[in-house]
C-alpha cells in the first residue's frame, strides 16, 4: 500500500509539472498528450492504492465472480429442466431468500469493519451463483421460447442489480462521508429486492 501511495505522490508531482507546461503552451499537442498520460497514470495508481484497503479486493473478486457466473445467460436457449416444477420452484424461492439475506448482510457490513464487508461480499457472490443456477433451472421449465427469454431477461436484471449493490457498498466503505453514498446503497438494495420478489413470487 505504501508503494501505491508513493506512486500517487510522485505521479501527482509530475501531473502538476505537466499542467504548468500545458498552460505555458496551450496549443502544444505533445504537451497535452503528456498531461493526459500522466493524469491516467495517477488515476491508475490511486485506484491501486484504494484497492489495497482491507476488504476492497474481496469486493472486486465478488464482482468478477458475478460477472463470470452471468456469462451463463449469454446463450440463445437453455436446456430443458430435469427437475419437477415444484422442486425447481422451491429451490428458486430458497435461493432468492438466501440472496436477499446476503444483500442485507452486505448493507450491514458497510457500517462495520472492513473484514465484515469482505466476508459478506464473498457470501453474496456465492449465494448469487446458487440463485443463478436455480433461475436457469427454472428457465428450463418455460413452455415457450418467449417465456424463457423473459426469465433470462429477469435474471440479467438481477445480475446487474447485484453488481450495483456491491459497487455501492464498496464506494461507501471507501468514503463513508461521501454525499449521497448511503442513499445510493439503499437504492441499490431496493433495486435488487424488487426483481427478486417478482421473480420468485415474493419473499418471506
Amino acid at each position: 500500500m505504501l508503494d501505491s501511495a508513493r506512486d500517487v505522490m510522485e505521479g501527482s508531482a509530475m501531473l502538476i509539472q505537466e499542467a504548468k507546461q500545458a498552460l505555458i503552451a496551450p496549443g502544444d499537442a505533445e504537451s497535452q498528450q503528456r498531461l493526459a498520460q500522466v493524469a491516467k497514470a495517477v488515476s491508475h495508481s490511486l485506484n491501486n492504492c484504494v484497492n489495497c484497503l482491507p476488504g476492497q479486493k474481496d469486493v472486486d473478486v465478488a464482482l468478477k465472480s458475478i460477472g463470470e457466473s452471468s456469462k451463463k445467460l449469454l446463450v440463445d436457449s437453455l436446456p430443458p429442466s430435469t427437475k419437477p416444477f415444484q422442486e425447481a420452484q422451491s429451490e428458486l424461492n430458497q435461493a432468492a431468500a438466501d440472496l436477499n439475506q446476503s444483500a442485507g448482510e452486505v448493507v450491514h457490513a458497510t457500517r462495520g469493519q472492513s473484514g465484515e464487508l469482505a466476508a459478506a461480499s464473498g457470501k453474496f457472490s456465492d449465494d448469487f451463483d446458487e440463485f443463478l443456477d436455480a433461475g436457469i433451472e427454472m428457465a428450463g421449465q418455460a413452455q415457450t421460447k418467449e417465456d424463457q427469454i423473459q426469465v433470462i431477461g429477469n435474471l440479467k436484471n438481477i445480475s446487474m442489480a447485484s453488481s450495483k449493490l456491491l459497487l455501492a457498498a464498496k464506494s461507501l466503505s471507501v468514503d463513508p462521508g461521501a454525499p449521497n453514498a448511503k442513499n445510493l446503497l439503499a437504492a441499490a438494495a431496493r433495486c435488487l429486492l424488487s426483481p427478486l420478489k417478482a421473480f420468485s413470487g415474493g419473499l418471506a
